[in-house]
């Protein structure tokens, strides 16, 4: 029955409606209304985690609680339910006495439900309807992936989640591109990244390690993707939106129709579990796609017809009441007819034995269609082991290809350049200050005048100084009378200078000072009226050692520096280590040495020499050693290896770099594992006897059983009689 047949006999005042989103260990409620013909999402609540079925019913509680008093008018509900609630004919049979008890214990009228995957790729298209995007939404244990090209859905795919995000994605990547096909072998340059675990600091880390990865380089993107994270309500608003849609056209409150398929809520939790088919992205593409109008299916039991005034005064429709077909109701013809029959009674027990016999018929077509069809996955993870070997590696560009034989490793030559700078305190102690200076007078004691040239040296001790212009003294005169004689020297005044600074060169009045090597009784000096301005002081200064010892430390930082960049340059099967050979550097000092200065600042610019491998050509190389050291039984990972080493010596020469390192050399193992001797052991097994050979089957750490469907495990117990029929799937640790 459509949502209008039934809604349009129900109570049209309401004004309020919540929705919740239901995952395995996380919720959320909104509280909607519709306003000029649109979904308005009033309020939405916290994320609330929860951990068993009583634990969810008490924190949905207090999701309402959060919506405000409005909330407490509401009782009718529109889910969201991850895809692992839902089969191909509704709620999952394991979750159907949950919700029934959830509905009850808080007073909920429920009018349908969603998926949230398709909810959200239907709100996408709502917002962009040219969308063209990758479309990864993170479920506690699966990983949903969607491509969109123009607004259409060309694929999609569901794979288990692993620790690490970037193994996810490129999983979903690679089937999403073959699913595509190769007219469709070019990525959108966008990934969004919606989560249905609520608010996590995790996302933003698992956003960062993703923009980080080299997509580009593995897939074949338009150019570099965007990871754009929606936000944490995305979730509960693209359900409330595209379910709340579907609930107010069916109430003929807006005239729009939704394009997301609400179930019947009722008739599908209390129907039996059928195995979910998979939607191709063919399917998904032409109904997201097609302008045809999908309604929304009944959310109560077919009814069979009856008149308006008996429905308005019929009572609330049970939700545990099993769903009876139109066509079974008995009609108006027939219950004359038996009013008019002689025998009522054995007209009853034959209709009570069709009945029965019908019933049981069904039952027996089904048992016998579970036994014929059931099948069995079994998820196994091997026991690996750790195998690790000490090697010497040579690594050599010279030669064309490795020789595994000989350990010699087939490398290419490489460069970097980095920058950086850094400073010191100087070391060296320089004397600074100023000269003293003055006038002095100079006699000439002799009868002829004397010119004494500038920088004629004068001591005084120890002191010397030097005139600073040439100068000259005028001849003595004599003066004799009968017993006497009165001899006058020449006198000149000169500048004079201290050679060195100090302050012990500041001479006071008459001191004598000594002119050259003439002797006193010829030339003479007196400082007239004193030298000063003479001082010293030691300061700092920029020594060789300094120069030599900072440039030593920065390039020690440079080349831990080049050996990060070389690392960064190591991803998707390539390996570069560093050679320690610097090709060339530049570097500048802003100081000389013996510069007065306290610190010494140096920019120093650098090309560093690497060796680049590839894993392909490691590869032999690993088989080669590491062969002889894996125990019997089991082989070598697919993984990488993990590899420590470090440049043991270098032989450089104008063309080329050959380095030997001496290496640590690990990689995990794994059994020979073939699933075909398995599933032929597990054929028709009892239940507790193939869980107890999947307990000790050589190889096998631990492993999972799933009946399709559920069912069948407690109907049938027992593995299937085909080998087709048991599906083993080795999942990584």
């Amino acid at each position: 029955m459509p949502l209008t047949d039934l809604f349009n006999k129900v109570n049209t005042q309401d004004r309020f409606f919540l929705s919740l989103f239901l995952a395995d260990k996380v919720l959320q409620a909104g509280l909607w209304t519709v306003d000029h013909n649109q979904v308005e999402l009033l309020e939405t609540s916290a994320s609330f985690q929860y951990e068993t079925p009583e634990g969810a019913i008490n924190q949905a509680d207090v999701a309402f609680q959060e919506l405000g008093p409005d909330s407490e008018q509401a009782k009718k509900i529109v889910f969201g339910f991850e895809p692992s609630w839902i089969d191909k004919t509704g709620v999952h049979t394991n979750r159907k006495a949950f919700l029934k008890k959830l509905t009850t214990d808080l007073n909920l009228e429920p009018v349908g439900f969603v998926s949230l995957t398709e909810s959200i790729l239907q709100q996408l298209l709502v917002q962009d309807v040219l969308l063209s995007a990758v479309v990864l939404v993170i479920h506690d244990q699966t990983m949903f992936g969607s491509l969109i090209k123009a607004g259409k859905v060309l694929a999609q795919i569901s794979v288990s989640r692993t620790e690490k995000i970037i193994t996810d994605t490129q999983a979903i990547l690679t089937q999403l591109t073959k699913q595509a096909g190769a007219a469709n072998h070019y990525l959108p340059a966008e990934l969004l990244l919606v989560s249905a675990l609520g608010a996590s600091t995790e996302l933003t880390t698992q956003q960062q390690e993703l923009q980080n990865y080299a997509w580009a380089a593995e897939f074949s993107f338009v150019e570099t993707p965007k990871i754009e994270l929606l936000p944490s309500e995305f979730a509960i608003e693209a359900i409330t939106h595209q379910g709340g849609l579907a609930v107010a056209k069916a109430r003929g409150l807006v005239t729009a129709v939704s394009q997301v398929k609400a179930q019947d809520f009722d008739q599908l939790v209390d129907q039996p579990e059928t195995s979910l088919p998979t939607l191709t992205s063919d399917a998904l593409s032409s109904d997201l796609a097609s302008d045809t109008v999908v309604t929304a299916s009944s959310f109560g039991v077919v009814l069979p017809a009856i008149s308006a005034t008996t429905l308005a005064s019929a009572p609330t429709v049970d939700p545990d009441f099993v769903p009876i077909s139109s066509s079974s109701q008995p009609t108006a013809d027939s219950f004359v007819a038996f009013a008019h029959s002689h025998h009522p009674i054995v007209i009853k027990k034959i209709i009570l034995i069709g009945a029965f016999a019908g019933l049981l018929t069904v039952i027996l077509a089904g048992l016998i269609a579970l036994w014929l069809l059931f099948s069995v996955s079994i998820q196994v993870q091997l026991a690996t082991g750790l195998v690790a070997k000490e090697v010497k590696i040579t690594l050599d560009p010279k030669i064309s290809a490795s020789d595994p034989d000989n350990l010699i490793l087939k490398a290419e030559l490489t460069q970097v350049q980095v920058q950086g700078s850094d400073t010191a305190a100087t070391t060296g102690v320089k004397l600074v200050g100023e000269k003293a200076a003055g006038i002095i007078k100079i006699f000439n004691k002799t009868t002829a005048s004397k010119t004494f040239a500038k920088n004629t040296e004068l001591t005084a001790g120890s002191i010397k100084f030097v005139i600073q212009d040439d100068v000259s003294v005028a001849s003595a005169s004599v003066t004799s009378s009968v017993d006497s004689e009165v001899r006058d020297y020449g006198e000149a005044e000169a500048k004079v200078m201290a050679i060195d600074i100090g302050a012990e060169a500041n001479l006071t009045k008459d001191t004598a000072l000594k002119i050259a090597n003439f002797d006193q009784g010829t030339y003479a000096a007196l400082v007239k009226d004193g030298l000063a301005g003479g001082s010293s002081r030691e300061v700092r200064v920029v020594a060789l050692g300094d120069k030599q010892k900072l440039l030593k430390t920065l390039t020690e930082t440079l080349t831990q520096k080049a050996a990060a960049e070389f690392k960064t340059q190591s991803s998707n099967g390539t390996f570069v280590i560093p050679t320690g050979k610097i090709l060339q550097s530049t570097s500048q000092f802003d100081g000389d040495v013996g510069k007065e200065a306290e610190v010494l600042n140096l920019d120093l610019t650098a090309q560093f020499e690497g060796l680049q491998y590839n894993h392909d050509d490691l590869a032999p190389l690993i088989v080669k050693i590491l062969g002889t050291e894996v125990p019997e039984g089991f082989k070598l990972s697919d993984q990488d290896p993990q590899i420590l080493s470090a440049p043991e010596s270098s032989a450089q020469s104008s063309a080329s770099t050959k380095v030997v390192l001496s290496a640590n050399i690990s990689a995990q193992t794994e059994p020979n594992f073939e699933p075909s001797q398995l599933q032929q052991q597990l054929v028709n097994l009892p239940l507790n006897q193939a869980e107890t050979l999947l307990k000790t089957f050589s190889g096998l750490k631990q492993s999972q059983i799933q009946f399709l469907p559920g069912l069948a495990r407690w109907l049938v117990g027992r593995m299937p009689n085909q080998t087709a029929k048991i599906i083993v799937t080795v999942v990584k640790p």
